[in-house]
């Protein structure tokens, strides 16, 4: 939610991993309804292939904000940011971005196993649903706060538990 960056700081470089680990962990929960052909396919941690980024801001956007600094970090970290610039409050069409880019490499042998989503969006429930039909695992990460019910009620929109992000900042 808002002011979220005056109560937390995040640790791009180390995120991706935590999240990883995450998964893996709740997957060998005693209470977690993996089968143990899912636990088997996780006995080697993950690979980290690719962390990307897809946002926008305003052209006239101070460079000193804390939203162009959160990106900056982001970029030392090894993430590919993707930003749109816009005008006025046109329509950034980010989540599309995203959608296509999940899909497109969901379709490119060994690209990924395992797309991780971070977001709360609802929008994003088709192409998770068809990234799961072309035989590639989801994973979401949000906050519990800004974390739509579709993403974490749908059974067929995520292949693991939900990790929320701020048991991580």
């Amino acid at each position: 939610g808002r002011g979220w960056q005056h109560y937390y700081r995040v640790d791009w470089a180390a995120l991706p991993r935590l999240v990883c680990e995450q998964i893996q962990q709740s997957m060998y929960d005693p209470e977690s309804s993996y089968s143990d052909r899912d636990k088997h396919t996780l006995l080697r941690p993950m690979e980290i292939t690719r962390n990307s980024v897809y946002t926008s801001y305003n052209k006239g956007t101070d460079k000193n904000s804390f939203r162009v600094k959160m990106f900056d970090q982001m970029q030392q970290a090894n993430f590919d940011v993707h930003i749109m610039e816009t005008l006025g409050r046109e329509e950034k069409c980010v989540d599309i971005q995203l959608a296509i880019e999940m899909l497109h490499y969901a379709t490119v042998p060994d690209a990924y196993d395992v797309a991780i989503l971070l977001s709360g969006d609802k929008d994003f429930v088709p192409a998770l649903v068809r990234t799961r039909q072309k035989g590639k695992r989801v994973a979401i990460v949000s906050m519990k706060t800004g974390c739509n019910r579709a993403l974490y009620e749908s059974p067929h929109v995520k292949d693991y538990n939900i990790v929320w992000i701020h048991n991580f900042l």
